[in-house]
């Protein structure tokens, strides 16, 4: 077959139903359906099919497929036997897209962990596998407070897994989702470790934590202690300034684990509320550095190499490119979401959700809250800049000015307008060309049509010669001169 029927072949049809959807649109979910039938499809047909959007189809379909290529498997299997190493799992405690986790307890140290097992590889190529292992490894070496800690790494048939510290502690995403809810009540009942979830929410509203450590879902008496007063669901009804302030404080402790981890060159990748856990004394916690890459690794800017959170992602990872910035980006998303308690970025559509992480910045929180003050809000709109070079430059400028919020004292301000021009002239220079051109042309224009407006106004004929339409024995000839 060729070149030419392939491409007849593929042509999407645009039926009825299609109408108001966007060819890109349409074109992403062909590709999409090729790459699940084992094809190669080769993005510049894409490009040459669609030539007015060529640029937005070579941009985002790389994406596209390097998602596809690292998409996980359904599920992470469980050992026959419950044992991974030396650790006999006890039960599931979290499920997402790069894993399961579970309870375990390590039999060599008579300890309880957390354990993540992530996909099983499949086929001959064992360099994923390698490249976990050699990451993993390297995020072992961190040791900070706000850090879960990683014990060991391995693999067991094919399928990697990490032993880490059990934090009592729930992510942050759980929280969010249940001060959204108001404190409601499941017709069910609550469960202890719903119990424990309402505690949270109630100390992050409030500001007021346990002073005891080591509390968590499994701890029952702690978790239906009346003291948390989770009793009146109308508690979560209302955020105010104890609640701002919790949240800068966790984005605080969150934004010093990973300037620690920067420094000793190592990038997170998937900063989400997911991956930040709370415990019941105030303790932050980032979770998952098992899915860290090295700076400088030479691996970092292939486009198939692409982890993480598609809606927590910065926009250069979709070019092939990360830094420290990408995790200041992702963390900034992260108190977006719990400021406003709604995604910074959200659609169904795939494609749609790249391009607006791609083209747009977020709406300024305070006009989905105005009650966020505006010191918290020039950092969190800071920090989540579409172009790096805007952003805070590391994640400890970011610490910086949430501890000068916390403290009363001056935050640095926003970059300028002259500054976001720049940018936007540098991600999206044909547009820049466009405006300037416009702008230029109107100014032009302009000056023209005040020429015209200002200029004295001439009678159309000379005042010494007859009107045309006016007889000459109507008036007296005109004068002539000496000559004549």
């Amino acid at each position: 077959m060729n070149q030419d029927d392939s491409r007849t072949r593929y042509t999407p049809s645009f039926t009825e139903g299609d109408d108001d959807r966007d060819v890109v649109d349409l074109l992403a979910d062909e590709f999409v359906a090729r790459l699940r039938r084992g094809e190669s499809p080769s993005i510049d047909e894409y490009a040459d099919r669609c030539p007015d959007r060529a640029d937005e189809v070579r941009a985002i379909f790389p994406t596209i497929a390097a998602m596809e290529k690292n998409k996980p498997h359904p599920t992470a299997a469980l050992p026959s036997d419950g044992v991974v190493g030396d650790c006999r799992l006890v039960r599931e405690i979290g499920r997402g897209g790069m894993g399961v986790v579970y309870e375990a307890e390590q039999e060599s140290l008579g300890r309880r962990v957390a354990v993540k097992l992530l996909p099983r590889t499949h086929g001959t190529d064992d360099r994923p596998l390698r490249r976990f292992l050699r990451e993993a490894r390297t995020a072992a070496r961190l040791h900070h407070p706000h850090i879960v800690p990683i014990h060991t790494i391995g693999e067991q048939g094919g399928q990697p897994y990490f032993v880490m510290t059990l934090v009592p502690g729930v992510g942050l995403d759980r929280v969010l989702q249940r001060i959204r809810r108001s404190g409601a009540r499941g017709t069910d009942g609550p469960s202890f470790a719903d119990d424990y979830v309402d505690t949270l929410a109630y100390s992050l509203r409030s500001g007021h934590f346990s002073s005891a450590s080591g509390s968590g879902p499994s701890n029952r008496a702690e978790a239906r202690s009346p003291r948390t007063g989770l009793s009146r669901p109308n508690d979560t009804n209302q955020l105010g300034p104890s609640y701002w302030r919790a949240i800068a404080r966790v984005g605080l402790a969150a934004a010093e684990a990973l300037q620690y981890a920067h420094e000793q060159g190592v990038l997170h990748r998937d900063i989400k509320p997911g991956n930040v856990l709370l415990d019941a004394s105030g303790g932050v916690w980032v979770a998952d550095f098992g899915l860290a890459k090295a700076l400088g690794d030479e691996d970092l800017s292939r486009t198939g190499d692409l982890v993480g959170t598609l809606r927590y992602m910065a926009p250069e990872r979709f070019r092939g490119s990360a830094d420290a910035r990408s995790d200041v980006y992702s963390l900034g998303l992260t108190l977006y979401e719990a400021l406003t308690l709604r995604p910074a970025f959200d659609s169904a559509d795939r494609v749609k959700l790249l391009k607006r992480i791609a083209d747009s910045r977020p709406p300024a929180l305070r006009t989905l809250n105005p009650n966020v003050p505006r010191d918290l809000e020039t950092i969190v709109l800071r920090s989540t800049e579409p172009d790096p070079a805007l952003r805070y430059p590391t994640a400890g400028d970011f610490a910086n000015d949430l501890r000068a919020f916390l403290e009363g004292r001056p935050v640095g301000p926003r970059p300028s307008s002259a500054r976001r021009l720049l940018s936007l002239a540098r991600r999206h220079p044909l547009v820049s060309v466009l405006a300037v051109s416009t702008f230029i042309l109107t100014i032009i224009a302009g000056y023209f049509i005040r020429l015209y407006v200002n200029a004295p106004i001439r009678p159309p004929f000379p005042p010494e010669g007859p009107h045309p339409f006016e007889p000459m024995g109507d008036r007296p000839p005109p004068k002539r001169g000496p000559r004549d």
